[in-house]
């Protein structure tokens, strides 16, 4: 029996994103926050994402100085950090900033000028080849993802299908495939979907009514809390600035919308649709990848809250409610997904999430010790999603050349028995 990778359920992953909230830890950076005076180095002190990624390119940075023996490369390295910073200090949003970082950490991972030609140099090669062939991680940063094996199981044939495995297996992973799937418009067909990082500022009119939907499914259910607060003369917890003042706390949270808007549920028209990321991914505490919750959420006409049917519509499973011991099926809206993300082939939008141990599309396979491993791929069309194709993740490797399924059947043995 092949290892499987132990996933938390959608709902364990909704109530940590949310409650995730309350006492989150201050964001860190290469350089002392408290002391910092630049608009651009608050910015990112006030943003957990720019953080991590401000502490990465300071670490792969001083990592290849370490490693250039050259006085003369030494100095070029130094002269080419000046000029990004003064690129990154030029801007005047936060996706400039983040595309600034990214680019960065590509130049210092694969060298300035290499990153197409390397990349295109290891697709078709074996992982161990392509492993090999890839600039090692530097000892004290986090090994990342590199690439992904996937197999098609379901759909063989089928156009979206045959293209989606070729494009998930010519992927470099900013993250870990559970979280994420990087966009990645090589493939013919494919359209690269411009994601746009919502302020806290934008996200304050839709965050309480959406957290409770997916929390208890209820989005008007932090008003009665908030009413019953200002009855009883204590402080409020969900007035205008104490909600802002608590997205800007919450770590865990990202929020952002498609650049131009897209049409989800595939009937012609443009949806208000945001992706929904809270709590964390990566290793925690040492132990193997978890995965954030990620799912799309169509917002009202307004933009103060979901829009409770279409988004039930588009990402609940049929079945709907998880079954509990006495073998009923609870009331709880259920995701398809909880680890969801969407993508345009040849003018059409899906839907793909890995399942999780509550079973597949048709609810089953609940004991498949694979099914964490499994990922769906659905179409919304005539106000209905159904399931196109289905893939399984055999194995990715990190920066290292590390092996996730051989760490994952260590871990398993050596864990001590019950």
């Amino acid at each position: 029996m092949r290892p499987s990778f132990s996933m938390p359920t959608p709902m364990q992953l909704i109530a940590a994103g949310i409650l995730a909230a309350i006492g989150a830890p201050a964001n860190s950076a290469s350089f002392d926050c408290a002391r910092s005076t630049t608009r651009i180095e608050k910015f990112i002190c006030d943003d957990q994402a720019l953080s991590t990624l401000d502490e990465r390119v300071e670490k792969q940075y001083r990592m290849s100085i370490r490693n250039t023996d050259s006085r003369d490369a030494k100095a070029k390295m130094r002269r080419g950090q000046h000029a990004w910073l003064k690129r990154r200090d030029a801007c005047e949003e936060r996706a400039c900033i983040e595309t600034a970082y990214r680019g960065r950490a590509e130049e210092l991972t694969y060298g300035a000028g290499r990153q197409s030609s390397d990349r295109l140099s290891v697709v078709g090669k074996t992982h161990k080849q392509a492993a090999a062939a890839r600039l090692p991680a530097p000892q004290d940063a986090p090994a990342l993802p590199v690439f992904a094996s996937f197999k098609l199981t379901k759909g063989r044939g089928v156009t979206v299908c045959e293209a989606y495995v070729e494009r998930l297996n010519r992927t470099w992973y900013e993250t870990y495939p559970w979280c994420d799937r990087t966009e990645n418009d090589a493939v013919p067909g494919f359209r690269k979907l411009q994601r746009v990082p919502l302020t806290p500022a934008e996200m304050r009119p839709f965050w309480a009514p959406v957290s409770f939907f997916l929390l208890v499914q209820d989005p008007d259910r932090w008003k009665v809390i908030d009413e019953s607060h200002r009855k009883l003369n204590l402080p409020r917890p969900y007035g205008p600035e104490q909600q802002l003042n608590t997205i800007r706390g919450e770590s865990s949270l990202q929020v952002y919308r498609f650049e131009p808007p897209m049409d989800i549920d595939n009937d012609g028209k443009s949806d208000p649709v945001v992706m929904w990321r809270a709590g964390q991914c990566g290793y925690i505490d040492g132990a193997l990848p978890r995965s954030w919750l990620q799912v799309p959420i169509v917002l009202n006409a307004t933009g103060d809250g979901p829009d409770v049917e279409k988004t039930r519509t588009l990402v609940g499973h049929p079945v709907d409610g998880y079954r509990v011991p006495s073998g009923k099926l609870s009331e709880r809206f259920r995701l398809i997904s909880g680890r969801m993300a969407v993508f345009s082939f040849e003018g059409i939008h899906y839907i793909d999430g890995f399942f999780d141990e509550w079973g597949d599309f048709a609810n089953q396979r609940r004991s498949d010790p694979e099914i964490s491993n499994t990922l769906g791929v659905f179409v919304a069309q005539g106000g209905k999603t159904r399931q196109v194709c289905e893939l399984h993740l055999e194995d990715f490797i990190d920066c290292a050349g590390v092996s996730m399924r051989k760490q994952a059947a260590a871990a398993k043995r050596d864990k001590p028995p019950r």
